[in-house]
């Protein structure tokens, strides 16, 4: 059985003319597995939305092991 636990989702992304954003999603009684399908869900959504226009991350954090850091993190890095 997959252990559940808290993560929070936090994406980041460069908005022209305004600076880093900052947004996070919490979620509760999880799988990592589920964690980890709904934050590449949230990449892939600001892919879409903001295309080659934005610099963004997505960062996966379990807020009750913040000495873990981030398990992993997704980024687009390309301007056009």
């Amino acid at each position: 059985m997959d252990k559940r636990g808290n993560y929070d989702i936090v994406a980041r992304y460069l908005v022209p003319g305004h600076g880093w954003q900052k947004s996070v999603r919490k979620l509760t009684n999880v799988t990592l597995q589920t964690a980890g399908r709904e934050a590449s869900a949230d990449a892939h959504r600001l892919d879409k939305e903001y295309g080659d226009t934005h610099f963004w991350t997505v960062d996966l954090h379990n807020p009750d092991k913040p000495e873990y850091g981030s398990y992993y993190q997704l980024f687009h890095g390309r301007l056009s």
